[in-house]
């Protein structure tokens, strides 16, 4: 990947630091949307069983004293 960025024509007008920058921020976005939807996946898998039922009573009581204090 990074050899493309070598091979780009002289009339380009993107620098490789804003491809670079660029490239990192489609990497960060991807990245944070595949964290976003397995914590999704865990909460959803949490509130099947009812060992997770006090877990995520928990964790909103939390989420609200937070919210509060």
């Amino acid at each position: 990947m990074i050899g493309y960025f070598n091979n780009l024509p002289n009339e380009s007008h993107l620098s490789p630091a804003v491809i670079h920058l660029v490239y990192h921020y489609i990497i960060t976005s991807i990245h944070y949307t595949l964290l976003m939807e397995l914590q999704r996946s865990n909460r959803r898998e949490l509130e099947r069983t009812s060992l997770g039922c006090g877990y995520l009573k928990d964790m909103e009581m939390k989420e609200a004293e937070e919210k509060e204090g």
